[in-house]
């Protein structure tokens, strides 16, 4: 928690930037937020996860009011606070993720209550798969069955992708004529001469198939 003194230049750095007495009283109550917020939450125990998505939002209310004024205002407040720039981005994103769910307050409040933190990025593909859900659900009881169920589908660990590497095929004359040795050679003997008529026939149809008959009328095939 920043010291009031900090607090003091803040505030007059940018009052004077305010538009009226209804601004400066809004961005005090957001300060006052943020410092107290801050500090747990930058320590991220179990019990302050939470704090996540009330942090986001304070966040990104205080963004919406100072941005407008441009003059770098909010990365103003955010140093003197000691909050990276980069971390508060990460929240506010992940807040506004959650927003966009457009889940109903009470599954926010029986999240909170069960220490879910809605805004955890390895939660958010299974609530998005049952936002739906969510949204439907009528009592405490069937939002929480859903969180539950949220909340064991993102401990499952991914199915890992298997890549499939075309490695380089040898398709020199001698290469093929390797696995066409090795393919007749699992024939019989008929059968490879069943096999030779349909590859001439196919590739050389004008090719005369007399040598063909003649392997198939040999003693050995007779046997």
């Amino acid at each position: 928690m920043v010291n009031e003194v900090i607090l003091s230049e803040l505030r007059t750095i940018i009052e004077p930037q305010l538009r009226g007495d209804n601004e400066k009283r809004h961005f005090n109550t957001l300060l006052a937020k943020l410092n107290k917020s801050w500090t747990p939450f930058e320590r991220m125990d179990a019990l302050t996860r939470n704090l996540r998505l009330e942090l986001g939002k304070v966040l990104a209310e205080m963004r919406d009011l100072l941005a407008q004024h441009r003059n770098g205002l909010y990365g103003k407040t955010l140093e003197a606070l000691g909050i990276p720039r980069s971390t508060a981005q990460d929240v506010v994103d992940d807040y506004e993720r959650v927003v966009a769910l457009g889940l109903p307050a009470r599954v926010a409040r029986i999240a909170s209550d069960y220490n879910i933190d809605l805004s955890a990025r390895r939660l958010a593909p299974a609530l998005e798969a049952h936002k739906e859900e969510l949204r439907e659900a009528k009592t405490e009881d069937q939002a929480r069955t859903v969180l539950t169920k949220v909340k064991r589908e993102a401990k499952r660990k991914p199915k890992e992708k298997v890549s499939i590497v075309n490695e380089p095929v040898d398709l020199t004359f001698e290469a093929l004529l390797n696995h066409a040795h090795a393919f007749f050679k699992a024939l019989t003997v008929q059968d490879q001469a069943k096999k030779l008529q349909e590859l001439v026939l196919k590739v050389l149809p004008e090719l005369s198939v007399a040598i063909v008959e003649s392997v198939m009328q040999s003693p050995q095939s007779a046997a």
